[in-house]
């Protein structure tokens, strides 16, 4: 078998979390390439074939943390994707060569996993290394003895999905039923449980993750902030709030726009500025409408007054009574929503374009123009609460929805309150 050669030796030896191994090499080594190895107590080498698999999710993991990009820094120099220069073609060139000869081993590791951790740090060096690598990993290190054939179990125990919940329903008030995966992280549009199993994220945090999981820019953009700036409270005015609400209404039917923690706090909102408008509309009438029209399969929210809102029954039951004065109607049914609507009792009609809890169910053009008329004629406000039309970036307000300066079109009807998820 071939030795392995000095320059594995040395960045072997250099480095105790990421053993780097020349796969060519390494796994044939003799005796006489092992006697620099002997005495060191910070390495211990593994081979790949006796390793208990860990799936990708568990690489990708490793290499997105800080120790991880540490413990790199030691093999390849400066590792900062954010500050370090590209280096040079030949560099990189170079650099990728060396990646391509080598097997990166972490502890509980599968072939696969070895792959698509090769994979990333290449890419990863490619954008970062500086254009002088680093040489600290050339200083003469001794080594512990290789065994090759089994390596110890890690300290630290990892609890199972089953476990979790466990806990979970022990420490923590439940509020409903759930699917009983425990997820650890993801990446784009992917999810991968504490198990490692991978899952194609088709809910986007019920809604309103339209970036995904780990976008880049994303990342960088909360980083850099919460570098400058935490929480300071509404007591104190804020830039990035008031360039937000510009370009909000800028590009919206809205003169002013009110930032909420949530949809349901948002619906809150909406029903106060509701009952407000109809008193100071009508400040002299000692019988303004207060009730609200809502549709049957409606979800609101689950605070008290979104709550008073949302149709189903088992929502709303075990915290009767809940605020009166809410009429549920068909969904889609023109004529039943308009003779209320023109009864002079209703302050507000909430509705979503497009249910979720109806099953991704989208109103009629005519039946929405039908409330915005009837809205009109009985001074009522029309609340559009716009959750699944918001899942892509708020693509929607540049281009489906179709902004007329300050009527706001959804099928080219337009609203007097939009409450965006």
């Amino acid at each position: 078998m071939p030795e392995i050669t000095d320059e594995g030796l040395q960045l072997v030896a250099q480095f105790p979390k990421l053993c780097v191994l020349k796969l060519s090499k390494c796994l044939g080594v003799t005796n006489d390439g092992l006697k620099p190895l002997v005495g060191s107590h910070k390495l211990k080498l593994l081979a790949v074939d006796d390793c208990p698999q860990i799936s990708e999710r568990g690489v990708h993991g490793a290499a997105d943390s800080v120790t991880f990009k540490q413990d790199l820094s030691w093999i390849a120099g400066d590792f900062n994707v954010l500050e370090t220069p590209p280096c040079s073609s030949a560099a990189a060139d170079n650099s990728r060569a060396r990646l391509r000869s080598s097997l990166f081993v972490l502890p509980r590791m599968s072939c696969s996993a070895l792959f698509t951790l090769n994979t990333f740090l290449s890419s990863a060096l490619h954008r970062s290394l500086t254009l002088k690598p680093s040489k600290c990993y050339t200083a003469p290190t001794a080594c512990v003895n290789v065994d090759t054939r089994a390596h110890q179990k890690p300290s630290v125990h990892v609890k199972t999905s089953e476990e979790i919940i466990a806990d979970e329903k022990k420490f923590i008030v439940g509020t409903y039923a759930r699917a009983p995966v425990v997820l650890s992280s993801g990446k784009g549009c992917k999810l991968y449980d504490v198990e490692g199993r991978e899952y194609l994220d088709l809910t986007s945090g019920i809604a309103v993750s339209a970036l995904g999981h780990g976008d880049p820019d994303w990342v960088r953009a909360v980083t850099q902030h919460a570098d400058v700036l935490t929480h300071v409270s509404n007591i104190y005015y804020s830039v990035p709030q008031v360039e937000l609400a510009k370009r909000l209404v800028a590009v919206s039917f809205a003169d002013r726009v009110f930032f909420c923690n949530s949809g349901t706090e948002a619906n809150e909102a909406a029903i106060k500025f509701s009952r407000k408008f109809q008193r100071f509309s009508r400040p002299d009438d000692t019988n303004v409408p207060v009730e609200f029209i809502a549709f049957k399969n409606c979800f609101h929210g689950r605070t008290m007054g979104a709550l008073a809102l949302t149709s189903k029954e088992h929502y709303r039951s075990p915290f009767e009574p809940v605020m009166p004065g809410v009429t549920f109607l068909e969904y889609g049914n023109v004529q039943a929503a308009v003779e209320m609507i023109r009864s002079g009792k209703i302050a507000a009609v909430f509705v979503e374009p497009i249910q979720g809890e109806g099953g991704v169910y989208s109103a009629t053009k005519e039946f929405l123009q039908s409330l915005r008329t009837a809205c009109d004629d009985a001074g009522c406000l029309l609340v559009f609460d716009e959750n699944r039309e918001l899942n892509i970036e708020i693509i929607w307000f540049t281009s489906y929805m179709c902004y007329n300066n300050r009527a706001c079109l959804w099928q080219r009807t337009t609203f007097h309150i939009d409450v965006l998820d």
